[in-house]
Parts: C-alpha cells; sequence; structure tokens
C-alpha cells in the first residue's frame, strides 16, 4: 500500500503511531525524515516510500534498486575478465606441474650423484653392514629433506595462486557490492545535486527577468521624464524666441509710427507678423503712449489702465509682451 508523504491522513491511515499527533505538519516532516519507523506495521507490510529519510533526499529502496543496477552492470562488464581469470588456472597448474617435475628429477640425480659417490667411499674405507647403511642414510637424507620442502613450497605457492585467483573470480562475479552501494548513493547525490542546480538556474532567471522587467520600466519612465523636459524647453524656448521676435517687430513698428508711416503702411508691413489687431492697437495707441507723450504717460491713467508706476515700452504694454 502506497502513502502520500504530503498528506498527514494518509501517513496516519498506515501509520497508527502518528494517530495521537496533532500537528499534521509535524506529522509530514517527521515521516519525510525518518519514514514512519517505529510508528507503523512490520517491516514486510511497512509501505514503500521513496522520501524516508536519506541524505540525498531519496528513499532506501530507491538507493538498493539502483545499487542492485550498479551491481548487474558491472557483473556484466566483469566478464571477460572473469573468462580471462578462468583460462588462465590451467596454464598456471600446467608451470607448477612442469616445475615439480623438474625439482623431482633434479633431486633423483643429486641422490643419484650423493649414493654413489657415498659407496665408494665407504667401498675405499672397506665399511659394510649396518655401519654403511647408516652413512648412506646420513649422506642422502639432508638432500632429500631439502627437496621435500622446496617441492612441499611450490605446492603451497600453486595453490595460494589458483586461490587467488578464485577469488578474484569471485569478487568480479559478486559486482562488488559495497563499491556498488557506494556508487549508487554517489549517483543518487549527483542526481540530487543536478536537480538542485537547475532549481537554483531557474530561480536565479526568474529573479534576472524580474529586475530586468523592473530595470526596463524605470528606464521607460525615465526616458518619458527625459522627453517631457525636452518638450517644456523647447516650448519655453519657442515661446521666447516668439516673444523676443514680437518685441523686435513692435520695437520697428514703433519707430515707424515716430517717423510717421501711414496707417495702411503699418498695415501692409506688419500685419503678417504682428496681426491686424496689433497693428491697429499700436497705430491708435501711439498718440497716448508714444515717445511724443512720455509727459503724459507719466501723468495720465492709460485706457488700458496700466499703473503709471509701469515703466515698461509703451508698446509692451499695449502687445502685452511681458
Amino acid at each position: 500500500m502506497s502513502v502520500n508523504p504530503n498528506d498527514a491522513a494518509s501517513i496516519k491511515s498506515v501509520f497508527p503511531g502518528y494517530q495521537s499527533w496533532n500537528d499534521n505538519a509535524s506529522v509530514v516532516a517527521d515521516f519525510k525524515a525518518t519514514g514512519g519507523s517505529g510508528k507503523g506495521p512490520s517491516q514486510s507490510s511497512t509501505p514503500s516510500y521513496s522520501g524516508a529519510a536519506n541524505t540525498s533526499g531519496y528513499g532506501a529502496s530507491d538507493l538498493i534498486s539502483q545499487a542492485q543496477q550498479l551491481q548487474q552492470f558491472t557483473v556484466q562488464s566483469n566478464q571477460p575478465a572473469i573468462q580471462s581469470y578462468e583460462a588462465a588456472k590451467e596454464p598456471l597448474k600446467a608451470r607448477y606441474n612442469s616445475l615439480l617435475k623438474s625439482m623431482a628429477a633434479t633431486q633423483e640425480m643429486d641422490v643419484n650423484r650423493q649414493t654413489i659417490a657415498t659407496n665408494a667411499e665407504l667401498a675405499r674405507r672397506g665399511v659394510t653392514g649396518g655401519l654403511g647403511e647408516q652413512t648412506m642414510q646420513n649422506a642422502i637424507s639432508p638432500l632429500n629433506q631439502a627437496y621435500s620442502a622446496q617441492i612441499g613450497g611450490v605446492g603451497a605457492q600453486e595453490s595460494s595462486d589458483i586461490a587467488s585467483i578464485n577469488q578474484a573470480i569471485a569478487l568480479l562475479k559478486s559486482g562488488n557490492p559495497e563499491s556498488a552501494l557506494s556508487g549508487a548513493q554517489t549517483l543518487m547525490n549527483l542526481q540530487q545535486n543536478q536537480q538542485q542546480f537547475s532549481a537554483n538556474q531557474q530561480q536565479q532567471q526568474s529573479q534576472f527577468s524580474q529586475t530586468l522587467a523592473q530595470q526596463q520600466a524605470e528606464s521607460a519612465q525615465q526616458n518619458q521624464q527625459f522627453l517631457s523636459e525636452q518638450q517644456r524647453l523647447t516650448s519655453n524656448a519657442n515661446k521666447s524666441t516668439q516673444t523676443e521676435k514680437g518685441e523686435n517687430t513692435a520695437q520697428q513698428l514703433s519707430n515707424d509710427l515716430n517717423r510717421g508711416i501711414t496707417y495702411h503702411d503699418a498695415h501692409v508691413k506688419y500685419d503678417a507678423t504682428l496681426g491686424v489687431a496689433k497693428v491697429d492697437q499700436m497705430y491708435n495707441a501711439e498718440s497716448i503712449y508714444g515717445p511724443s507723450k512720455e509727459t503724459q504717460k507719466l501723468t495720465e491713467t492709460p485706457t488700458n489702465n496700466a499703473s503709471s508706476t509701469d515703466t515698461r515700452p509703451w508698446y509692451q504694454k499695449i502687445l502685452g509682451l511681458y
């Protein structure tokens, strides 16, 4: 029976040890940390859960399954080496057998040589009977003992070499389960690190996108403010230019009026720049505000209610340039 590790009710339904727990969040956290150890049914009936306690975030069943797969892969990969070891045993046995035969033959020759030499010496001395037999035994026994030790050592070495080969074959056939378990843990840790790295990359990308969007919005706002300020400055500059141009034109008309320009000529020359109404205003007001009426300008109140203390040129008062 499977358990939803994120659902406290699901956990409690299978693991009675959690029934008395009132904090569902604690139930979920403890189950993920311990796998419900000691709080549920027997091991044989304990539901499998891949999120049970494990330093890598994977369950014990996942770890074992991964180790088994690695073990099977290792055994399969070891087949050439196993076959090579198996094939090496018979040639090794043959070499040891040849060596033992050679040593036995050498022993026989040395013993025969010693026997002949001892018999000759006994005959020269005239020694016979039991003393001769004892002397012969004393002569050849050290040789036999030495060769027996050497032959025994070679036999023991052969047995040790064959045992080492068999042990290596057994280890290769086992797939080295300890190494497989360690390798599976390493592989799972690697997978978890990759998942964590991917999650971190996604989070960083999201944060970068948010920061970029905010910077773009701020940049757009700054650009809008800059354009508005440019428009304001351009507008003010245009107004200033227009005012200056109007003032210069009004000054020219004022000079012409002082020189006695006719009403008709004033309209022909200045209607296009000042307009008919303002030309009329200046032409009609010159008698009040013109330079020939400076005394009257200072003592009388103008018809347009301008203050007698207003020191602006009369044409600026008429046209409202300032």
